[in-house]
């Protein structure tokens, strides 16, 4: 065996299959796309929505109020984690692909600015930052290498693909965003 310590993929798979533990109570929701008038379709993370319910859109730091909720096509009175409802706003405010829904006393961090664990596949062209259905343009600079055998940090300055590095990563658009351990979904488009 030429090296020790664990192989890539099972290094990956630990940083992935840490246990989730995202508050049931909070609601988090990703806009999956902006439909006629005041509609938008949405992913629940966790938590619920109501009709009647108050809202926040954010990055935006929108109030918004629910009308109606439509699921499988049918008026409903709510919607539940894990579904994909169709919300009746009351605004028809500009409403972005990507933004997040919460509750006023409970909302995800917004920022310009995040450290990730990052594996690259290939040496990246124009980097992009994706969390959910929300992207923005960036720049990327290395904190430190991943020995794949080893797990240990290794100081670096070049992005080689196959490796995994510990990045800093500056996006060009302010994004909602929370930590991986708490809601991994919001980083499935």
């Amino acid at each position: 065996k030429w090296y020790t310590g664990k192989p890539l993929m099972d290094l990956l798979y630990s940083y992935a299959s840490r246990k989730n533990t995202k508050s049931k109570d909070s609601l988090r929701a990703t806009i999956q796309g902006v439909l006629k008038g005041n509609q938008v379709a949405c992913r629940i993370i966790s938590g619920s929505i109501k009709k009647g319910d108050s809202l926040i859109l954010v990055p935006a730091m929108i109030k918004l109020h629910v009308n109606r909720v439509i699921n499988a096509g049918k008026s409903t009175r709510s919607a539940q984690e894990g579904s994909s409802p169709v919300l009746e706003l009351n605004s028809n405010t500009s409403i972005a692909r990507g933004s997040i829904l919460c509750t006023n006393d409970d909302k995800p961090k917004v920022g310009t600015d995040f450290n990730a664990v990052v594996f690259f596949a290939k040496k990246p062209g124009k980097p992009l930052i994706r969390i959910a259905t929300s992207e923005s343009k960036c720049r990327i600079s290395i904190s430190s290498e991943i020995d794949i055998n080893t797990g240990e940090a290794k100081k670096s300055t070049a992005i080689k693909p196959l490796h995994i590095y510990h990045v800093h990563m500056h996006a060009a658009e302010k994004l909602a965003y929370e930590e991986f351990e708490k809601y991994r979904e919001m980083l499935i488009p």
